[in-house]
C-alpha cells in the first residue's frame, strides 16, 4: 500500500467512524475535513517523497518539510525513532500537513518489508 493510498485509507475510515452518532460523544468532528482531503497530485508526490526520505536517510529527531508553490500546501516529516515490532525495522513519524485552511498531524509507524519498502502499519 503507498502513502497515499494509506492516507485516503485512514480518511475514508475517519469519515465512516464519523458517520457513527458516538462521533458526537467522542467531540471528533475536527477530523470531519483534514488536509490531506485537498492535496493535488504533485502534493501527494512531495509528501510521498519526504515520507521515503524520512525513511531512509534520517535520523531521531530530524525534521524535514515539503512545500507545494503552485498550491501553497505544504507539510514536515519528524523522524520520532525506532519503534522496532517483532524483530522487524520499524520508525515512527510525526507527520504535518498544512493547507491553506486546514491543518493536521498523525504519528505513524511504519516497517521495512522483506522485499526493502515500507509500510504504514499503525500509530
Amino acid at each position: 500500500m503507498t502513502i497515499r493510498q494509506a492516507f485516503r485509507a485512514v480518511s475514508a475510515a475517519i469519515t465512516l467512524l464519523l458517520a457513527v452518532p458516538v462521533a458526537d460523544a467522542f467531540n471528533l468532528r475536527w477530523l470531519d475535513d483534514s488536509p490531506a482531503q485537498h492535496f493535488t497530485d504533485e502534493d501527494w508526490r512531495l509528501l510521498q517523497q519526504t515520507v521515503e526520505q524520512a525513511l531512509n536517510h534520517s535520523n531521531k529527531g530530524d525534521r524535514l518539510t515539503w512545500k507545494n508553490p503552485k498550491s501553497g500546501n505544504s507539510g514536515s516529516v519528524s523522524n520520532m525513532g525506532p519503534a522496532d515490532v517483532d524483530g522487524r525495522r520499524c520508525i515512527r513519524l510525526g507527520i504535518y500537513n498544512e493547507t491553506a485552511r486546514l491543518s493536521g498531524n498523525s504519528v505513524n509507524r511504519f516497517c521495512r518489508q522483506e522485499d526493502g519498502s515500507w509500510k504504514m502499519e499503525g500509530n
